[in-house]
Protein backbone atom coordinates (compact mmCIF):
# COMPACT_ATOMS: atom_id res chain seq x y z
CA UNK A 1 0.00 0.00 0.00
CA UNK A 2 1.45 3.53 -1.08
CA UNK A 3 0.27 6.44 1.47
CA UNK A 4 0.50 9.41 -0.10
CA UNK A 5 0.98 12.85 1.86
CA UNK A 6 -0.43 15.66 -0.19
CA UNK A 7 1.52 18.71 0.79
CA UNK A 8 0.98 18.05 4.61
CA UNK A 9 3.92 20.84 4.91
CA UNK A 10 2.26 23.65 3.16
CA UNK A 11 0.93 25.46 6.15
CA UNK A 12 4.01 25.60 7.91
CA UNK A 13 5.86 27.36 4.91
CA UNK A 14 3.03 29.95 4.87
CA UNK A 15 5.37 33.44 4.81
CA UNK A 16 4.32 36.76 5.87
CA UNK A 17 6.67 40.08 5.43
CA UNK A 18 6.20 40.71 9.00
CA UNK A 19 6.58 37.28 10.35
CA UNK A 20 2.55 37.42 11.39
CA UNK A 21 2.11 33.58 10.65
CA UNK A 22 -0.68 33.04 13.69
CA UNK A 23 0.13 29.20 15.02
CA UNK A 24 1.85 28.33 11.32
CA UNK A 25 5.12 29.23 13.57
CA UNK A 26 5.06 29.43 16.85
CA UNK A 27 7.96 31.33 18.75
CA UNK A 28 8.92 29.93 21.80
CA UNK A 29 10.02 33.88 22.60
CA UNK A 30 13.06 35.04 23.82
CA UNK A 31 16.12 36.89 22.17
CA UNK A 32 16.22 33.89 20.15
CA UNK A 33 12.72 33.21 19.47
CA UNK A 34 11.72 33.40 15.65
CA UNK A 35 10.97 36.84 15.07
CA UNK A 36 11.44 39.99 12.57
CA UNK A 37 15.59 40.60 12.05
CA UNK A 38 15.58 43.03 9.38
CA UNK A 39 15.44 41.20 6.20
CA UNK A 40 14.93 38.01 7.58
CA UNK A 41 12.52 36.09 10.15
CA UNK A 42 14.08 34.03 11.85
CA UNK A 43 14.75 32.01 15.20
CA UNK A 44 13.64 28.84 17.44
CA UNK A 45 9.85 27.83 17.11
CA UNK A 46 7.57 25.22 18.99
CA UNK A 47 7.06 22.19 16.76
CA UNK A 48 4.07 20.09 16.45
CA UNK A 49 4.97 16.43 16.50
CA UNK A 50 4.53 15.01 12.68
CA UNK A 51 4.45 12.03 10.27
CA UNK A 52 5.18 14.65 7.53
CA UNK A 53 7.71 13.57 4.35
CA UNK A 54 9.27 16.74 3.32
CA UNK A 55 12.03 18.52 1.65
CA UNK A 56 14.15 20.30 3.83
CA UNK A 57 16.99 21.28 0.96
CA UNK A 58 17.62 22.09 -2.72
CA UNK A 59 21.15 23.61 -3.26
CA UNK A 60 22.99 24.37 -6.09
CA UNK A 61 26.05 23.11 -3.91
CA UNK A 62 26.41 22.73 -0.02
CA UNK A 63 26.21 24.85 2.35
CA UNK A 64 30.06 26.59 2.77
CA UNK A 65 31.88 26.41 6.16
CA UNK A 66 31.50 29.32 7.92
CA UNK A 67 32.36 31.63 10.80
CA UNK A 68 30.72 32.70 14.07
CA UNK A 69 30.34 36.44 12.71
CA UNK A 70 29.66 35.29 8.82
CA UNK A 71 27.25 36.80 6.51
CA UNK A 72 25.53 34.29 3.93
CA UNK A 73 24.42 35.71 0.45
CA UNK A 74 21.68 33.59 -0.66
CA UNK A 75 20.91 34.10 -4.24
CA UNK A 76 18.20 33.20 -6.61
CA UNK A 77 18.27 31.70 -9.82
CA UNK A 78 16.36 33.32 -12.84
CA UNK A 79 12.88 31.41 -13.40
CA UNK A 80 9.93 31.14 -15.23
CA UNK A 81 7.90 34.57 -14.30
CA UNK A 82 4.97 32.80 -14.71
CA UNK A 83 6.38 30.68 -11.21
CA UNK A 84 7.53 33.39 -9.12
CA UNK A 85 5.45 36.59 -9.80
CA UNK A 86 6.35 37.93 -6.25
CA UNK A 87 9.96 36.57 -6.56
CA UNK A 88 10.67 33.58 -4.61
CA UNK A 89 10.57 32.75 -0.97
CA UNK A 90 13.35 31.67 1.09
CA UNK A 91 13.01 29.29 4.15
CA UNK A 92 15.95 27.59 6.07
CA UNK A 93 15.72 24.72 8.63
CA UNK A 94 17.74 23.05 10.92
CA UNK A 95 18.44 19.63 9.69
CA UNK A 96 19.01 18.35 13.35
CA UNK A 97 16.58 16.26 14.65
CA UNK A 98 14.38 18.25 17.19
CA UNK A 99 16.35 21.22 16.80
CA UNK A 100 13.36 23.61 16.10
CA UNK A 101 14.99 26.80 13.73
CA UNK A 102 13.74 28.11 10.67
CA UNK A 103 14.54 31.28 8.36
CA UNK A 104 11.72 32.51 6.34
CA UNK A 105 12.65 35.64 3.87
CA UNK A 106 11.95 37.24 0.15
CA UNK A 107 14.22 37.41 -2.62
CA UNK A 108 14.26 38.61 -6.45
CA UNK A 109 16.04 37.24 -9.27
CA UNK A 110 17.53 40.48 -9.61
CA UNK A 111 19.08 41.32 -5.47
CA UNK A 112 20.45 39.00 -2.85
CA UNK A 113 19.97 38.33 0.54
CA UNK A 114 22.42 39.35 3.36
CA UNK A 115 21.73 36.99 6.33
CA UNK A 116 23.98 37.45 9.17
CA UNK A 117 24.54 34.07 11.52
CA UNK A 118 25.67 36.19 14.03
CA UNK A 119 21.78 36.67 15.06
CA UNK A 120 20.83 33.19 16.13
CA UNK A 121 22.51 30.16 14.12
CA UNK A 122 25.97 30.86 15.81
CA UNK A 123 24.28 30.91 19.14
CA UNK A 124 22.48 27.98 19.03
CA UNK A 125 25.78 26.34 17.72
CA UNK A 126 24.16 25.62 14.35
CA UNK A 127 27.02 24.63 11.71
CA UNK A 128 26.78 24.34 8.12
CA UNK A 129 26.17 20.92 7.61
CA UNK A 130 22.91 21.03 9.60
CA UNK A 131 21.01 23.80 7.92
CA UNK A 132 18.70 23.02 4.99
CA UNK A 133 17.61 25.81 2.14
CA UNK A 134 15.49 26.21 -0.06
CA UNK A 135 13.20 28.63 -2.36
CA UNK A 136 9.69 28.29 -3.40
CA UNK A 137 6.90 29.98 -4.61
CA UNK A 138 2.78 29.04 -3.93
CA UNK A 139 1.32 27.90 -7.14
CA UNK A 140 -2.85 27.51 -7.11
CA UNK A 141 -2.92 24.78 -4.46
CA UNK A 142 0.88 23.73 -5.40
CA UNK A 143 4.29 24.48 -4.62
CA UNK A 144 7.07 25.06 -6.93
CA UNK A 145 10.56 24.87 -5.60
CA UNK A 146 13.79 26.49 -6.63
CA UNK A 147 17.65 25.27 -5.97
CA UNK A 148 19.34 28.08 -4.44
CA UNK A 149 23.42 29.75 -4.41
CA UNK A 150 24.63 30.16 -1.21
CA UNK A 151 27.82 32.87 -1.60
CA UNK A 152 30.00 33.48 2.01
CA UNK A 153 30.92 36.94 2.55
CA UNK A 154 31.79 38.60 -0.07
CA UNK A 155 33.99 35.42 -1.58
CA UNK A 156 33.37 34.39 -5.37
CA UNK A 157 33.86 30.40 -5.57
CA UNK A 158 34.15 29.51 -9.62
CA UNK A 159 36.29 26.60 -8.62
CA UNK A 160 33.36 24.41 -8.46
CA UNK A 161 31.71 23.51 -11.97
CA UNK A 162 29.34 20.78 -10.93
CA UNK A 163 25.88 20.63 -12.48
CA UNK A 164 24.69 18.75 -9.63
CA UNK A 165 21.67 19.69 -7.56
CA UNK A 166 21.89 18.54 -3.71
CA UNK A 167 18.44 18.16 -1.83
CA UNK A 168 17.80 16.82 1.39
CA UNK A 169 14.54 15.41 2.31
CA UNK A 170 13.15 14.17 5.95
CA UNK A 171 10.10 12.23 7.29
CA UNK A 172 8.70 11.83 11.15
CA UNK A 173 8.98 7.96 10.96
CA UNK A 174 11.80 5.71 10.91
CA UNK A 175 12.78 4.42 7.28
CA UNK A 176 14.59 1.50 6.10
CA UNK A 177 14.17 2.15 2.20
CA UNK A 178 14.31 5.33 -0.29
CA UNK A 179 13.83 5.81 -3.99
CA UNK A 180 13.57 8.89 -5.88
CA UNK A 181 13.43 9.39 -9.27
CA UNK A 182 13.37 12.61 -11.71
CA UNK A 183 9.49 12.75 -14.20
CA UNK A 184 9.46 15.51 -16.49
CA UNK A 185 7.32 15.57 -20.19
CA UNK A 186 7.48 11.92 -21.49
CA UNK A 187 11.01 10.77 -19.31
CA UNK A 188 10.53 8.51 -16.34
CA UNK A 189 14.15 8.15 -15.08
CA UNK A 190 15.70 5.42 -13.64
CA UNK A 191 14.57 4.45 -9.77
CA UNK A 192 17.71 5.53 -7.19
CA UNK A 193 17.11 3.43 -4.42
CA UNK A 194 19.01 3.45 -0.77
CA UNK A 195 18.60 0.73 1.67
CA UNK A 196 19.72 2.27 4.45
CA UNK A 197 18.01 3.20 7.91
CA UNK A 198 17.24 6.94 8.57
CA UNK A 199 16.13 7.54 12.53
CA UNK A 200 13.18 9.87 12.50
CA UNK A 201 13.62 13.96 11.51
CA UNK A 202 16.99 12.44 9.99
CA UNK A 203 18.31 13.99 7.02
CA UNK A 204 18.19 12.08 4.23
CA UNK A 205 20.61 13.70 0.88
CA UNK A 206 21.04 13.14 -2.64
CA UNK A 207 22.00 14.44 -5.74
CA UNK A 208 21.01 15.02 -9.25
CA UNK A 209 21.35 16.58 -12.33
CA UNK A 210 18.30 18.72 -13.84
CA UNK A 211 17.06 16.99 -16.72
CA UNK A 212 17.29 18.99 -20.14
CA UNK A 213 13.73 19.70 -21.17
CA UNK A 214 12.02 22.41 -22.80
CA UNK A 215 9.33 23.09 -19.64
CA UNK A 216 9.81 24.95 -17.03
CA UNK A 217 9.27 22.41 -14.46
CA UNK A 218 9.91 18.80 -13.70
CA UNK A 219 8.98 16.64 -10.87
CA UNK A 220 10.89 14.62 -8.50
CA UNK A 221 9.13 11.50 -6.99
CA UNK A 222 10.06 10.50 -3.58
CA UNK A 223 9.30 7.26 -1.65
CA UNK A 224 9.84 5.77 1.65
CA UNK A 225 9.38 2.98 3.53
CA UNK A 226 8.94 3.29 7.18
CA UNK A 227 10.40 0.72 9.11
CA UNK A 228 8.15 -2.41 10.24
CA UNK A 229 5.07 -1.46 7.51
CA UNK A 230 4.53 -2.00 4.49
CA UNK A 231 2.57 1.30 3.75
CA UNK A 232 5.23 3.85 1.74
CA UNK A 233 5.35 7.34 1.97
CA UNK A 234 5.06 9.16 -1.21
CA UNK A 235 5.73 12.89 -2.39
CA UNK A 236 6.20 14.40 -5.55
CA UNK A 237 7.60 17.54 -6.27
CA UNK A 238 7.23 20.46 -8.83
CA UNK A 239 11.01 21.83 -8.95
CA UNK A 240 11.48 25.27 -11.56
CA UNK A 241 14.22 24.78 -14.28
CA UNK A 242 16.16 27.69 -13.08
CA UNK A 243 20.09 29.46 -13.84
CA UNK A 244 22.53 26.95 -13.16
CA UNK A 245 24.86 28.01 -10.39
CA UNK A 246 27.90 28.78 -13.33
CA UNK A 247 25.63 30.81 -14.80
CA UNK A 248 24.94 32.82 -11.23
CA UNK A 249 28.40 32.62 -10.22
CA UNK A 250 29.49 34.32 -13.63
CA UNK A 251 26.45 36.54 -14.08
CA UNK A 252 27.20 38.16 -10.25
CA UNK A 253 31.32 38.50 -11.57
CA UNK A 254 30.37 40.43 -14.40
CA UNK A 255 28.49 42.60 -12.59
CA UNK A 256 31.36 43.37 -9.98
CA UNK A 257 33.21 44.14 -12.84
CA UNK A 258 31.46 47.04 -14.21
Amino acid sequence: MVLTLFMATLPSVTFSQNCNNGDHVKSVGGDLGYKSRGQVCEGLYESKISADFELVSLLFSPLPSFHDKAVLTVIAPKVANSLFRNGVKVTALSLKPRLYYRMDADVNTKTELAWPVNEVISKIELNYQNIGLFGWASKSTDIVYTPLYIRLDNEIDDADTSQMIHAVVRAGVNVETFVWRILADNLRSEAHLTQTRYAAGSPIRFKFEPPQITGDTYKIQLDAKPENSDDWLTQTLSIAISTNRIDIISEKARQRGK
